[in-house]
């Protein structure tokens, strides 16, 4: 994979894609509830969107099992 094929979402994006606030996604994050998987980089958490693609269809796989 090359560099330019990794695509970070913060948590403000992140937010808008779970439909949630970002103030949730960070609460959840310090709580240690099931997130996507994520990065720190320097003070920001950044979500990788393949990872979070491949979170949402366990998400949706286990409901339909």
């Amino acid at each position: 994979m090359h560099q330019k094929d990794i695509k970070l979402l913060t948590v403000p994006e992140l937010a808008e894609i779970l439909h949630m606030t970002a103030a949730t996604i960070r609460n959840r994050l310090s709580r240690g509830e099931p997130m996507p998987p994520s990065i720190k980089v320097g003070h920001r958490r950044l979500f990788p969107e393949r990872e979070l693609n491949d979170w949402i269809m366990s998400k949706i796989d286990s409901i339909e099992s």
